[in-house]
């Protein structure tokens, strides 16, 4: 909520500096974003054991765009403009970004709370394997057991996977097979 009111505050501030409308339009747009993912994120909190992939790509790129942007108004010198609201929007994108990335387990209800952390990890956890951590500082503070380990995720959990071929077996035993011509 704090980054649509920023987004509207600097489109309003570059609104009444009498900028030109290239200046403008694109904080307006940003502000019609933010708006979204203020609402996306509502819906979607309730609705995924994990953090949202569709909100970390966009704030990602959203801030790679805003570093983009600086570094360009670095390279023409032209920092004569109230930098202070454009790094507040910045600061903010930073922020739900890092709290976006974080794992909902601690909120996590019956029966969810039992799925595994890669289940639960977000995009990030996932691709730097950060949900790997807490096993090995456990492992490292004292020797593993069998009731240390993290639950598997469903599609590797043995029991399901020895069901679904055990059906598909049956399925393809008791199916008739056609008897080939000439065959003996």
């Amino acid at each position: 909520m704090a980054l649509l009111g920023l987004q509207l505050a600097h489109t309003v501030l570059g609104a009444l500096e009498g900028s030109h409308w290239t200046v403008w339009t694109p904080r307006l747009l940003s502000a019609v974003a933010a708006a979204a993912v203020f609402l996306l994120s509502f819906l979607e909190h309730g609705r995924n054991v994990g953090p949202s992939t569709v909100l970390t790509t966009y704030f990602v790129f959203a801030i790679l765009s805003d570093v983009i942007q600086g570094g360009l108004l670095i390279v023409a010198r032209n920092l004569c403009g109230p930098l202070g609201l454009a790094s507040a929007v910045f600061a903010a994108k930073a922020v739900v970004l890092a709290l976006e990335g974080r794992t909902k387990r601690s909120i996590l209800r019956d029966p969810y709370d039992k799925l595994s952390p890669e289940e639960t990890a977000g995009f990030f956890g996932v691709a730097f394997f950060w949900w790997v951590n807490a096993f090995l500082k456990l492992g490292y503070s004292k020797v593993l057991s069998l009731d240390d380990m993290p639950p598997l995720v469903r599609a590797l959990d043995v029991l399901g996977v020895r069901e679904k071929m055990q059906r598909i077996w049956d399925k393809r035993s008791t199916e008739t097979r056609p008897v080939l011509a000439g065959a003996c």
